[in-house]
């Protein structure tokens, strides 16, 4: 009873959501939301849904992208007077514009991870060149974890590049997104 419970609950929340009609089929979101093979499929859906997710930058498509595969409960704290304005910018709006899905999540009972800064901006780093010892310092982690959050965040990327006919724009700068993050050392040619 706890499996059918479960089920209901995400439904009915799906279906406020608007990405499942009253009689239990996918709306359109839905269609295209459900093709995402994600850690938090519903974060990224909204973020599209909210236009968040830049359609002209590469790097900071996969900067923002970063947070959602980001799932260890480290918070690391991040000087922002060293950040790229763009990408605090860019990140605050992204918050800002998810935080109502948020709310509706923790009211309902969902566990809701923390939009952190840091992957974000140590995915920013990489993505602009910058060399992976620099990079290793922005991210504070070990090289095997930053290889990680590198590879998920392509693997996160690749899911947005199979969105052709929902958001073309979004989905051509996620292959370009991918082709700048995964190189040397994160990957050998």
């Amino acid at each position: 009873m706890g499996l059918w419970n479960d089920f209901s609950r995400h439904l009915a929340f799906l279906k406020e959501e608007g990405f499942v009609t009253e009689d239990n089929t996918l709306t359109n979101d839905g269609m295209w939301a459900s093709q995402l093979r994600l850690d938090q499929p519903l974060m990224i859906a909204e973020g599209l849904r909210k236009g968040v997710f830049p359609h002209a930058d590469p790097a900071l498509l996969a900067a923002l992208v970063a947070p959602f595969v980001h799932d260890r409960d480290v918070d690391m704290k991040l000087d922002t007077s060293t950040t790229p304005k763009r990408l605090v910018t860019s990140y605050d709006r992204m918050k800002k514009a998810l935080a109502p899905l948020v709310e509706r999540k923790v009211v309902r009972g969902f566990d809701v991870r923390p939009i952190s800064l840091w992957p974000a901006a140590t995915i920013y780093g990489w993505a602009n060149g910058q060399p992976w010892d620099k990079v290793l310092k922005i991210a504070g982690t070990a090289e095997g974890d930053l290889a990680m959050l590198v590879t998920r965040t392509a693997d996160n990327l690749r899911q947005l590049a199979s969105l052709t006919k929902a958001y073309p724009a979004v989905a051509q700068k996620a292959l370009e997104a991918i082709a700048i993050i995964l190189r040397e050392p994160v990957v050998v040619d």
